[in-house]
């Protein structure tokens, strides 16, 4: 009787554990290889070993016949794998985090086999391809979100073999290589943005190294290539044969130290990558100097971004960021001194401009979005107080004074919409027509207006002088009389 009650307690067990879920976890190697671990109860029953092509390596227990489920850490569904017989078997699926299907294909006997699709979020076709015995084999194509198609090559056996193409979002061709049993070998075409030919020529993938020749079959490019991708030093090169560029790739991207030089050999820029040609440190040279260094992030400067003088003295500081001026802003004289201090947001003029010349303040201003705004003050030579001027919007507003000289006279001219109405100096004040008149009319009436005061100016000087005159003939008449009478 205890032995039928053992028995049977060991069936519903089994039996229970049937029913559990059997969920899995991945752990993603540096060299593409991935390591499976499965669960049941946050236990580890089994684990699986694969190459970075797909392939089996090493097994350890086995999964009996149902879906395994792999959770984001969120605890939604990453993906479902069908199994049977301990292999992986039917179709399987992965999931983006918010639900919907990333990636869809199917396994016969353990290996990927039919159709392989990938989706973007939106549910548009990202790639296809056709796989037999877990190999690629036929057209593989990728798309833009848009629809429209990418890239497109012919395997056979899982290797690349005929033509190679890659298009632009306008549908255009970018690119185009010839593929023989997985290597690049024969012509290739890169094509300018109007679907006219930049370069062609031929290139050679063997004993590690990739070479590129143009149409007069001289070498421009040659770079080390392993596991399908760019490893190791590239170099470009001149018409001439001189190295133009030189650095290294690391699985396809450029990363470390790099350097360009002009045709005669001297340095032209050097720099690091960090992470590819679009995350960089940099320094250009002119003459064995530098005249220009800073930084790009996402292909886009990003930091300080400083330039040289011959004499090795800053002319220009600046921050960038995102590709746009941002932060405080300096120019300078040979000399080290300043020559202009602001500040930029979002690639325009905000907030304070001074510029100085000769280190003494020679103007200062406000600016938002580019544009001055309130008012901006010019000092002379000397630090004294020459011009005032008001504006709104970019545009002269209201009255600009402007000192004449160092006792304190000045003139007074009013602006409405940047356009000048009046203009005051001493007790004179000058209307000024509109200049929406014809220029021709307008020239005239400044002329009248010049004359009238001329004229009126003439008529107050003769009259002043006449008096002056008829005053001295009475004085001189007076004495005379008075000469007259003593004798």
């Amino acid at each position: 009787m205890r032995k039928a009650l053992t028995v049977l307690a060991i069936f519903f067990v089994i039996a229970a554990s049937g029913l559990t879920e059997i969920t899995r976890k991945t752990i993603i190697n540096s060299d593409g290889s991935y390591k499976v671990n499965f669960f049941v109860d946050k236990k580890e029953i089994a684990s699986e070993l694969y190459d970075k092509n797909e392939k089996l390596v090493k097994n350890n227990g086995k999964i009996s016949d149902r879906i395994v489920k792999e959770y984001y850490p969120n605890g939604k569904l990453k993906g479902e794998w069908s199994y049977k017989n301990g292999k992986r078997e039917g179709v399987s699926k992965i999931y983006y985090n918010n639900g919907k299907v990333a990636c869809e294909y199917a396994f016969e006997n353990n290996e990927i086999c039919g159709l392989y699709k990938e989706l973007y979020e939106s549910g548009n076709l990202k790639s296809k391809a056709i796989y037999f015995d877990g190999k690629l084999n036929g057209i593989g194509k990728t798309y833009y979100e848009n629809g429209k198609t990418k890239s497109e090559s012919f395997y056979k056996d899982g290797k690349g073999e005929g033509w190679h193409k890659e298009y632009g979002e306008n549908g255009k061709i970018k690119l185009e290589f010839f593929y023989k049993n997985g290597k690049r070998d024969g012509p290739y075409k890169i094509y300018n943005e109007n679907g006219s030919i930049n370069q062609n020529g031929t290139c050679k993938e063997d004993e590690g190294m990739i070479r590129f020749f143009d149409e007069d079959g001289k070498l421009t490019e040659e770079c080390a290539y392993s596991n399908g991708m760019k490893n190791g030093v590239y170099k470009l090169y001149y018409k001439s044969g001189k190295v133009r560029v030189e650095g290294t790739n690391k699985d396809g991207v450029e990363t470390g130290k790099y350097k360009v030089y002009y045709e005669d050999g001297t340095l032209k820029q050097d720099g690091l990558h960090i992470n590819g040609d679009e995350n960089k440190t940099y320094k250009i040279y002119n003459n064995g100097k530098v005249v220009e260094e800073g930084s790009y992030k996402n292909n886009l400067l990003d930091g300080i971004v400083r330039f040289y003088y011959d004499n090795g003295q800053p002319s220009e500081e600046c921050n960038y960021k995102t590709g746009k001026l941002e932060g405080k802003y300096r120019l300078y004289g040979k000399t080290g001194e300043s020559c202009e201090v602001g500040f930029y947001k979002d690639g325009k003029k905000n907030g304070k401009f001074e510029s100085y010349w000769k280190g003494k303040l020679n103007e200062v201003g406000v600016y938002r979005n580019s544009k001055k705004e309130d008012v901006c003050k010019c000092f002379d030579q000397y630090g004294e107080l020459k011009e005032e001027k008001y504006y709104k919007n970019g545009k002269l507003e209201g009255e600009t004074s402007n000192y004449c000289d160092t006792n304190g006279e000045y003139s007074v001219e009013t602006y409405k919409d940047n356009k000048l109405i009046s203009s005051k100096k001493g007790n004179i004040l000058y209307k000024i027509l509109k200049t929406d008149l014809p220029l021709t009319l307008l020239l005239l009436t400044v002329v009248i207006v010049v004359i009238t005061v001329i004229v009126k100016w003439s008529k107050e000087y003769i009259v002043g002088r006449k008096k002056k005159v008829v005053k001295k003939m009475k004085r001189t008449y007076t004495k005379k009389s008075k000469i007259k009478k003593r004798r």
